[in-house]
């Protein structure tokens, strides 16, 4: 009988208790022994020795280049002097200093003319163009209505002639005063104010009663003037009978066209 019931599942089971547990705190000892030993191995070891760091090197400046010896600077005046060579080519083109040149040069041989004959002020001399004076924008303003009025050239001879002057007199400055402590005009006598409204007004009559053929249309009676041309006898002389139908044909094409341009521009290729 106990051996039957030694061989139950209970028996078993509680024979079997002990020796887990046993085995458990057993297993978990060993697993505690490795980690103290080695924990213990580290406090153990000895430490590797530190290697000192190099000191870091010293950043330099770098060092300038030496400087020319005082013997190799060339003067002040020599500097000048490559500065205004450089100015007088390269500041102006040639063809424009050229035109300028011209203009002073007649405006100068105009005032030494008119000023032997007595037909300017006894204040204005032969000289006024070199020596400025307060009398110098007025010379300049009289050969201006000169060129303008008397022979009347157009708007470009007085630009030309205020453009010319302008830069004959730059050095002086883009002003024109009287000095209070010298008691004499300075500057560019082209910003007078007497000068200065005069070359406005100009101006402004070149741009109200002056025509820019260049962008006029053509008419009707140009179209006839041409026409009546290629059937005279100049033409006849000049062009034979083809070339005189052939430009007919030409001209009053592109008249056409022209005339019914709102037309030509809206065509499309889809509607042909």
């Amino acid at each position: 009988m106990c051996s039957d019931w030694a061989s139950t599942p209970v028996c078993t089971f509680l024979a079997a208790m002990p020796t887990t547990r046993r085995s458990s705190r057993n297993k978990s000892a060993a697993s505690t022994i490795p980690a103290a030993s080695a924990s213990a191995a580290k406090l153990c070891a000895p430490k590797k020795p530190t290697v000192p760091k190099a000191p870091r090197a010293k950043a330099t400046k770098a060092k300038s280049a030496p400087t020319a010896p005082a013997s190799n600077v060339p003067p002040v005046s020599s500097l000048l002097n490559d500065s205004q060579q450089t100015t007088d080519e390269w500041y102006k083109s040639s063809r424009t200093k050229k035109g300028y040149t011209i203009y002073v040069k007649s405006g100068k041989k105009w005032l030494v003319g008119w000023t032997a004959k007595g037909r300017l002020d006894d204040e204005i001399s032969a000289d006024t163009f070199d020596n400025i004076t307060a009398e110098t924008p007025l010379a300049l303003r009289a050969l201006t209505v000169y060129k303008c009025e008397h022979l009347e050239r157009g708007f470009a001879s007085a630009e030309g002639l205020r453009s010319a002057f302008k830069d004959y007199f730059e050095r002086q400055g883009d002003f024109w005063k009287c000095n209070a402590h010298t008691k004499k005009w300075e500057g560019n006598p082209v910003f007078e104010c007497g000068f200065k409204s005069y070359y406005e007004s100009l101006k402004n009559r070149q741009n109200r009663t002056g025509t820019a053929t260049q962008a006029l249309p053509m008419l009707p009676a140009d179209l006839k003037l041409i026409l009546e041309y290629l059937d005279s006898e100049e033409a006849i002389k000049y062009f034979i009978l083809t070339q005189r139908l052939y430009f007919k044909t030409f001209v009053t094409m592109a008249f056409t066209l022209w005339t019914r341009n709102d037309e030509l521009i809206n065509l499309q290729f889809k509607g042909y």
